[in-house]
């Protein structure tokens, strides 16, 4: 129960404590505790960032590792999660693995409302099938078992919107390929292109690098107060110099002065001070 509370409040130090502890008081005649370890072990895997590892703690298809039957009735999201960390590891026959036990219990023990949610579950994960998900939140409910719902209802929210989004890729391919191809004589250019020189052509990137220089800093300093490599930083500072054909950082300052300083009056615009 203890690990249990810190993989749910992110503090894994203690839980992984509460772990180790709880392996050396767990005896191997003890199934129902061992299955409560093994579950608690893979959702600190998960907690952790470690898909393959919570997957294979409950699931080994090389070493025959199969799930305490007890677990799915404790905990009928369990087989949900192990195809959806079977997944993200690219584990694709464990998570086959997990779904298809999860129905054979489920077939097993028909009165039991839980594990024919739990089963559902884990399959609408499996196909992203989101009629699936929401059946299972249904069946959930049914067995009194409204955070399992929950769970349910947000797979089927991300199933859907997963599905949106391949299907708007899909149309946006078929509009792509009943297209015909660019014709550089007939597309019409949308902005002027930048010139390729003077200080209209710098980059925002280089112009960065420019105002850092100008602030009195040497190339390494500039790369650190730009979170860019001293390499970034050398190259940006060359295509300046060529661009605006100086060779100095003397002459750099003067032009940003000239720019960027006193930037130049537009026409027809009285300024602040002129003559009437």
């Amino acid at each position: 129960m203890l690990a249990g509370i810190g993989v749910h409040v992110g503090d894994l130090a203690t839980a992984s404590d509460q772990l180790r502890m709880t392996e050396r008081l767990v005896s191997a005649g003890a199934s129902a505790d061992k299955a409560r370890l093994d579950w608690a072990l893979a959702r600190f895997h998960a907690a952790s960032g470690r898909p393959a590892m919570t997957v294979q703690t409950l699931i080994n298809i090389e070493g025959q590792v199969v799930p305490d039957p007890l677990l799915f009735t404790e905990a009928p999201t369990a087989a949900a999660t192990l195809v959806r960390q079977a997944r993200q590891a690219g584990l694709g026959a464990e998570a086959e693995r997990a779904a298809e036990f999860a129905r054979r219990i489920a077939r097993r023990n028909p009165a039991v409302q839980s594990l024919a949610a739990g089963a559902e579950h884990a399959e609408g994960v499996l196909r992203d099938d989101p009629a699936a998900l929401r059946h299972a939140a249904d069946l959930y409910r049914l067995a009194g078992r409204p955070l399992a719902a929950g769970g349910a209802l947000d797979d089927a929210a991300r199933a859907e919107q997963g599905a949106r989004d391949g299907s708007a890729r899909r149309h946006l391919d078929r509009v792509r390929r009943k297209l015909p191809g660019p014709d550089a004589h007939n597309v019409r250019r949308l902005a002027p292109e930048r010139p390729k020189s003077g200080w209209e052509s710098l980059t925002s990137a280089e112009l960065r690098v420019v105002r850092a220089i100008v602030d009195g800093r040497t190339n390494r300093e500039a790369a650190s107060v730009l979170f860019l490599s001293p390499h970034t930083v050398d190259t940006h500072l060359r295509r300046v110099f060529s661009k605006l054909a100086i060779k100095s950082r003397v002459e750099l300052t003067k032009r940003f002065i000239a720019h960027e300083a006193f930037p130049p009056v537009l026409a027809g615009v009285r300024q602040p001070g002129s003559a009437s």
